[in-house]
């Protein structure tokens, strides 16, 4: 399970019969909404495990630990989503979680489908950014809508607010030297508190947690900068090149150089499409 630090607010991806869902355990400060129109996949929210079908939508509000599960070829259209981005609904993002995070039959909800039509359509034909206020604004009259037939319940966890700020301080100090410890102690609670919420909420170790957060700053290194793996590992905050290597072979089941070696290509074939179109 490995945390997102998302830099945009808004994200919308449409994929039409050429998409897999399939990702593995992680979280963020996003909501993350899956509307499936093709094909089917599974949706794990903790623990919990819930079938997506054609014609139905997925949930996950901010730090809440999802996945996803492919086995064939699915369409579907997935916005992630930051909850600053509709101020009038964003308390109830941190105080409440839906009841069912899945909502069968869409198309009995005609204003629901015409709002999630309208995102695609506007996602598909931008052409600047997806922070355009059209966007924003259609948004924030989906999820109203989308909440009128998905309840919300509160929280019954006492320590979610806890937990988002352990998460928030390690989502920016992970590029230094970080211990359970050093963050007990920064932050003043006790490390055995620290651990249980992350054995019993994240269910990921603090060490492999944070690991994880340096893994991807140096996926972005590795794809976007021509700086020497042993350069990249101490930026990312790891103690030596080995450490380093073993975490992110952990991760991928390849070396570092490996990885970049095969982004490298991607890149440049992404680049040649776009010079052609």
């Amino acid at each position: 399970m490995f945390y997102e630090k998302r830099k945009n607010d808004l994200f919308v991806t449409t994929r039409d019969k050429n998409g897999h869902l399939g990702c593995g355990a992680h979280m963020h400060y996003h909501l993350e909404l899956v509307w499936m129109t093709g094909g089917t996949s599974l949706a794990f929210l903790g623990e919990e495990e819930h079938v997506l079908v054609p014609d139905s939508l997925f949930l996950s509000f901010p730090n809440q630990s999802h996945a996803y599960r492919s086995h064939e070829v699915e369409s579907f259209t997935i916005m992630i989503v930051n909850p600053s981005v509709m101020p009038t609904l964003s308390t109830c993002f941190d105080t409440m979680v839906p009841e069912d995070p899945v909502l069968t039959n869409v198309s009995s909800y005609p204003e629901l489908q015409f709002l999630l039509e309208a995102i695609r359509r506007e996602e598909q034909t931008k052409r600047d950014n997806l922070t355009s206020s059209k966007l924003r604004g259609l948004m924030q009259a989906m999820f109203s809508e989308l909440f009128r037939h998905m309840p919300l319940r509160h929280h019954v966890q006492g320590d979610s607010g806890v937990l988002k700020e352990i998460i928030n301080y390690c989502a920016v100090n992970f590029d230094k030297e970080l211990s359970l410890s050093l963050l007990a102690e920064e932050l003043h609670m006790s490390k055995y508190y620290i651990s249980h919420l992350f054995n019993s909420r994240m269910k990921v170790k603090f060490n492999d947690y944070i690991n994880s957060l340096r893994v991807s700053a140096a996926c972005r290194y590795l794809s976007s900068t021509d700086k020497s793996v042993t350069e990249i590992s101490e930026l990312a905050g790891f103690n030596t090149p080995r450490t380093f290597n073993r975490a992110f072979l952990k991760q991928f089941g390849k070396s570092p150089s490996e990885y970049r070696a095969e982004n490298t290509v991607a890149v440049a074939n992404d680049r040649k499409r776009t010079m052609v179109n």
